[in-house]
């Protein structure tokens, strides 16, 4: 018998998939040629050096979304990298 080991890590991962409401409007905000915005505010979420120019997280993702979703050159894409420490 095959296991699939994906299937099995992903259904003991997942607890919860919250609130999906905002992006589904988005999503289709993104689909009818509408302004969108996508902002990543955080630390190492958005974090990237120069070596990593539009390697990141943030950048990754909003290409996805972009190709995905976008109808036309309705997004802007703000990432707000803050450094902190403690």
């Amino acid at each position: 018998m095959k296991m699939d080991y994906q299937k099995i890590m992903v259904s003991r991962s997942l607890i919860s998939t919250g609130n999906n409401f905002r992006i589904k409007k988005a999503i289709k905000k993104a689909r009818q040629g509408e302004d969108v915005t996508i902002a990543y505010l955080g630390g190492s979420i958005t974090r990237r050096n120069d070596e990593q120019k539009d390697r990141g997280f943030a950048d990754a993702s909003f290409r996805y979304f972009k190709e995905r979703f976008a109808t036309s050159g309705n997004l802007t894409y703000i990432n707000a990298y803050l450094r902190c420490s403690f």
